[in-house]
């Protein structure tokens, strides 16, 4: 579990927990200022499936304005990494979350109210 480095380790970990009959949940996000709306999302994200991705906006698709993203994504997901809900973070490094959605094949997709 942790931060997984590409697509093929995405497709094999889902594999892996579709192999054993578990739910596959999917969030996606910037997380560059991670708040209690963000872990409360998570929290009831996670309580719904028994695995929990989260895909994290790659630096060059964050548009939130001047000296944004603050922190770099690979920071971004390691942070994401240690918090107890999530069981799998990846880098997006596509502008939208729909070529994740479409890897993964997630049986719930969380989408936050922003």
């Amino acid at each position: 579990m942790g931060v997984l480095t590409n697509i093929a380790e995405l497709q094999d970990a889902v594999r892996q927990c579709r192999a054993n009959g578990l739910v596959v949940g999917l969030c996606h996000g910037c997380f560059d200022i991670v708040h209690l709306g963000h872990i409360y999302h998570l929290k009831l994200a996670r309580a719904m499936v028994d695995r929990l991705f989260v895909s994290i906006t790659a630096d060059n698709f964050v548009n939130k304005g001047a000296d944004r993203p603050v922190f770099p994504d690979c920071k971004r997901a390691e942070f994401i990494a240690s918090i107890r809900y999530c069981d799998h973070v990846i880098v997006n490094n596509m502008p939208t979350a729909e070529y994740i959605i479409k890897s993964l094949r997630p049986d719930v997709y969380f989408k936050g109210a922003d």
